[in-house]
């Protein structure tokens, strides 16, 4: 239940960071392109359609995680998240930078703040890791985040067994 209680944090706090962050939206049938701020998904998008009529939109998703314990030490969980971020826009030049601000305005809060709810802290030893993907895929902009977390320790519990 931790990842998914930190995906859970993620999508808040990311909700938070981009609130005031208003984007063009895909014009829908009969429907002019508003300006909205992104919406945050966990695991997916809703369905497949949502894919392009929902950006702007970030997605964070479990990718690994690792969880051991080293003799004489705590027992130790870290999780990878993959954050995958859509922006529209009909302006070429105007796409990527829109998706730059988007990721910008995340990996700042997270380098300011590496707690979220009070349990998970981001690994900076690992650091923040991100990537504009160049494939030509106008006028939707892509790009990914890769941040690594510290779980909370799982307490070791011993009962006797009849």
């Amino acid at each position: 239940m931790d990842r998914t209680y930190l995906l859970e944090a993620m999508k808040v706090r990311q909700e938070h960071d981009t609130a005031d962050l208003l984007m063009p939206t895909k014009p829908q049938k009969g429907v002019d392109s508003v300006e909205r701020a992104p919406e945050i998904f966990t695991y997916r998008v809703p369905d497949r359609q949502s894919e392009t009529t929902k950006a702007p939109y970030a997605v964070n998703m479990v990718l690994n995680s690792t969880f051991r314990r080293l003799p004489g030490e705590e027992p130790e969980g870290l999780c990878t998240i993959r954050t995958v971020f859509c922006v529209y826009n009909e302006r070429h030049d105007e796409g990527t930078k829109m998706l730059l601000n988007m990721m910008e305005r995340i990996r700042i809060s997270y380098q300011k703040d590496p707690i979220l709810d009070a349990r998970y802290e981001l690994d900076m030893e690992t650091g923040i890791q991100d990537v504009v993907y160049p494939d030509d895929t106008a006028p939707f902009y892509l790009g990914e985040m890769i941040t690594v977390w510290k779980l909370p320790p799982v307490k070791r519990e011993v009962r006797a067994w009849l």
